[in-house]
């Protein structure tokens, strides 16, 4: 029984770790749910009533969504009513599909599959609460990871095999393709810094290595034929789609002002700051935890040092290579643009278990390095622990200075859900988060179109949302408005909208106004 445990100890813990996740999902089914989780069952329902993988009746924000969650979603409406159970089981889909990726990129190292559960454990545990909301539970970005994974995973191979390599540049191309009509992210956040370190990697070995190899050059070649087919979808996205349906246009970003002012530099070490806390709990109670993140940085970057050092094989060489030029990509687009989301650097991540499962399988005859290893898997599963108590705890906005995500406090919709329900009400306004999340903990069953205050004036907010809400086409008889507190006593009497109504439900959340059909949609902007 020893010996079975200790061989199979990575898939005992992956297992340990999917089952948990699985029943953590069964039992708070949405305990990180957001108007972006909202908006996703939204989305996806949409294009599983209409059978479509495109819709004109969406406004999408910054991508379209050819290659995406709701790709696994939408499916799922067709045998499930209940929201909770299209998740779950999208979830597990996705876990598998990871897996299997894990397995295929290591294949091509010629790395034994049990290593990929041990890339599986890295990834199930979270680094931070942002991470654990947007990349385990809510699902947002495993599309994402699976598809970066496979398209390094099937430039390996193409490079390597000599049959039926028409086939795996065909599988290559068209992933390549279908996903970059999203938008310019595959594009910008892979393809770019794959030639890149195609290129360094071509450098590194004809310089110092002194050695011309072929697969060097061979790199460079595929990396630019994906770089290419990524760059011609972007442009039919660009050019033709984005005039087809309603599409916010992510490339028209900022750069940030290099003006040197007090303001400028407090903005920029602020946004710097959020950044880093994607990747740790910038918060006293959690100092050990901080610690841990620290030690975790240090010792995986001693296992690429160890990768490098002891080995001259060109494919392990390129993945750290590729690894180091997409962190520095990263931080430049952190530096230099204003648009930069924190959470663009998980694309990083991903493939930091693919690197751990290399390193400790080059290293298993080392028993120092297997306590290294050992040592690095605690340490993550501590920080994970810390990340997951605190999320969860009741003075979460207090623990996390710099949140760029706290989960948002469901029981606060359970009285405004039970008013609007015994008054037979069904669909309103409110603003995003509310909009989306009254339609997630009611199934649907009620709707919510969003909206955004500026100066006391609600104004139409057009993005992730359905075109009905704002069209004038005859929706519904009524339609109610949700708002903060904070709107309704500083705004009630400067909001041309609400000013002659009388709220018909309030407590400590929220306010309700019953407004007649169509006055809405002539009062807002």
């Amino acid at each position: 029984m020893k010996k079975y445990i200790i061989n199979n100890i990575f898939l005992i813990l992956c297992s340990l770790l999917f089952l948990f996740w699985i029943i953590f999902q069964i039992v708070n089914p949405k305990s990180l749910s957001t108007g972006d989780t909202g908006a996703l069952f939204l989305y996806s329902k949409l294009i599983a009533e209409e059978f479509s993988v495109l819709s004109q009746n969406y406004y999408y924000p910054t991508e379209l969504r050819f290659l995406w969650s709701s790709t696994f979603y939408a499916p799922l409406f067709y045998i499930f009513n209940d929201y909770d159970y299209v998740r779950l089981t999208a979830n597990i889909i996705m876990y598998v599909l990871l897996l299997l990726s894990f397995i295929y990129i290591l294949k091509q190292y010629n790395i034994e599959s049990k290593y990929a559960f041990l890339s599986m454990i890295i990834f199930f545990i979270p680094i931070s609460n942002h991470y654990l909301y947007i990349s385990i539970i809510s699902s947002f970005y495993p599309v994402y990871y699976i598809l970066y994974i496979m398209y390094f995973a099937l430039l390996l191979k193409i490079v390597d095999t000599s049959s039926k390599k028409w086939l795996y540049i065909a599988i290559y191309s068209l992933l390549i393709f279908i996903a970059s009509l999203n938008g310019i992210r595959i594009l910008i956040y892979i393809f770019v810094p794959l030639l890149c370190a195609s290129i360094l990697l071509f450098l590194v070995y004809k310089i110092i290595y002194k050695k011309d190899i072929k697969a060097s050059l061979s790199y460079i070649i595929y990396s630019f034929v994906g770089l290419m087919v990524s760059l011609i979808g972007y442009l039919i996205n660009d050019i033709f789609l984005r005039n087809m349906v309603n599409f916010y246009d992510y490339t028209q970003g900022k750069l940030y002002s290099f003006v040197i002012t007090a303001k400028n530099i407090d903005k920029f070490i602020h946004h710097f700051k959020q950044t880093f806390s994607i990747y740790y709990w910038n918060d006293l109670i959690s100092i050990i935890s901080n610690l841990s993140i620290y030690i975790l940085i240090i010792l995986f970057f001693y296992m690429m040092y160890y990768i490098v050092r002891n080995n001259k094989d060109i494919k392990i060489n390129f993945i750290v290579i590729f690894f180091v030029v997409l962190l520095i990509e990263q931080i430049c687009m952190e530096i230099f643009f204003r648009d930069y989301k924190p959470r663009y650097l998980y694309t990083v991540t991903i493939f930091i278990p693919v690197i751990i499962a290399i390193y400790a399988c080059i290293s298993k005859e080392s028993r120092k390095q297997k306590i290294l290893l050992l040592i690095f898997v605690i340490l993550l599963l501590f920080h994970g622990s810390a990340v997951l108590y605190n999320t969860f705890s009741a003075d979460y906005k207090a623990k996390q200075k710099y949140a760029i995500y706290t989960p948002t406090p469901k029981a606060t919709f359970e009285p405004v859900i039970k008013y609007l329900k015994e008054n037979n009400i069904k669909f309103g306004y409110g603003y995003h988060t509310e909009a989306h999340l009254l339609d997630e903990l009611t199934n649907g069953a009620i709707e919510g179109g969003s909206v955004k205050v500026m100066k006391c004036q609600f104004y139409k907010m057009k993005w992730d949302t359905l075109v009905k809400y704002f069209d004038n086409t005859d929706l519904h008889q009524q339609v109610y408005f949700i708002l903060t507190n904070k709107v309704n006593d500083y705004c009630k009497d400067k909001n041309t909208l609400l000013k002659e109504h009388n709220h018909q439900y309030k407590d400590k959340n929220y306010t309700v106004y019953i407004l007649e059909k169509g006055e809405i949609l002539k009062n807002l902007k």
